[in-house]
């Protein structure tokens, strides 16, 4: 009961979805204290493969099931593969077991897939490298103002790809939007600080106000701006805000989610 953690908010939601039964549940089990970062992530392919944008991903997956690599089902990249791909009506096929994005990054530079699904930050050198392309931010925004990201397209938003497909596939616009935000709750609950369950309300307080002041401060954001790592700051507010998005639509994404996971142990 004296503990602070840093938790991938993120990953626990997923896990909790795979149907994990050991898997904490974030607002139950832990006391919020803020969120440190999210972790918004692109679809990325070889840069010379066949596939250089995501319309040539969709023109192949009229005809056949498209390969993505991935570490393993309770990871925040499954469940972005496995939405997005539903949201898009692309037949993924997923191959599990590249642990870190380096090994991701080698597998689909060999061919031994065709897509990886990883944050922007620890694939970026890999895009400036020419190693590997974006064709597809997981989000609803634009990611970073990155040149390397300038004409990817996004899922989210009115002018998202997800709500094109839908009018091209004659879903309904109106659920694929409510997926998408489902999906974004679950990514905007991010890197968490979290302590005991039982703190007491003052003292919750002060630990997030300490941590504010902290991740405020000219010191910690020219470290984080040197490490190339982005800073998402929210409050327990925000971050119980994103759960209550992803609880309205949960049912839905345990389907999806699990049943995919059915096909991978197939």
């Amino acid at each position: 009961g004296l503990t602070i953690g840093i938790l991938d908010g993120s990953g626990m939601l997923v896990a909790s979805l795979a149907g994990e039964p050991k898997a904490p549940r974030i607002a139950n089990d832990f006391n919020i204290v803020g969120r440190i970062a999210s972790s918004r992530q692109v679809w990325a392919v070889r840069s010379r493969a066949p596939f250089q944008s995501i319309a040539d991903v969709l023109q192949a997956a009229a005809q056949r099931a498209i390969v993505f690599g991935t570490l393993n089902v309770a990871s925040l990249s499954f469940c972005n593969i496995v939405i997005a791909s539903h949201l898009l009506g692309v037949d993924a096929e997923i191959v599990s077991g590249y642990r870190g994005s380096k090994a991701g990054v080698l597998a689909v530079q060999r061919g031994d897939v065709e897509i990886v699904c990883y944050s922007f930050e620890s694939i970026r050198r890999h895009i400036e490298s020419g190693a590997i392309k974006p064709i597809l931010q997981i989000s609803d925004e634009p990611i970073s103002p990155h040149p390397l990201l300038q004409d990817v397209p996004i899922l989210g938003g009115a002018d998202g790809l997800a709500h094109l497909r839908s009018r091209e596939m004659g879903r309904d616009p109106r659920e694929a939007e409510l997926d998408v935000n489902t999906l974004m709750g679950i990514i905007d609950v991010g890197r968490l600080i979290v302590a005991p369950k039982g703190l007491t309300p003052e003292k919750a307080r002060c630990l997030a106000q300490a941590l504010f002041e902290t991740l405020a401060t000219p010191n910690f954001r020219k470290a984080a701006t040197k490490a190339k790592r982005s800073l998402e700051v929210g409050d327990a507010e925000s971050v119980n805000a994103s759960l209550q998005v992803v609880a309205r639509r949960v049912d839905v994404f345990r389907q999806l989610i699990q049943g995919a996971i059915r096909r991978l142990l197939s």
